[in-house]
């Protein structure tokens, strides 16, 4: 996503989660529709977006955060669970 990626991962109170992560730089496509896209223009898109969404779990304790990826642009990651290290900082995540 680049030395700098922009974006934000969003938690829900009831448990579910969703995060947007792209590379700043990306640039448009020379179709107003991405359906008509060239090949080289969604070989760009899928390599500098990230995007997932699904229940999450937390574990103070442990200092664990698990994602479970229901929807995922990167096909692999669909049914998946990731686990993340956390650090609390005051109110932040």
């Amino acid at each position: 996503m680049g030395e700098m990626p922009k974006g934000l991962i969003m938690y829900n109170p009831d448990g579910y989660m969703s995060a947007q992560i792209m590379n700043p730089d990306r640039k448009n496509f020379k179709k107003e529709h991405w359906t008509g896209a060239t090949a080289e223009e969604y070989r760009q898109e899928g390599s500098t977006y990230l995007a997932y969404s699904g229940p999450f779990t937390a574990d103070q304790n442990e200092q664990t955060l698990s994602h479970v990826m229901y929807i995922s642009l990167f096909p692999n990651w669909t049914g998946q669970t990731q686990n993340r290290i956390i650090r609390f900082e005051n109110e932040y995540l």
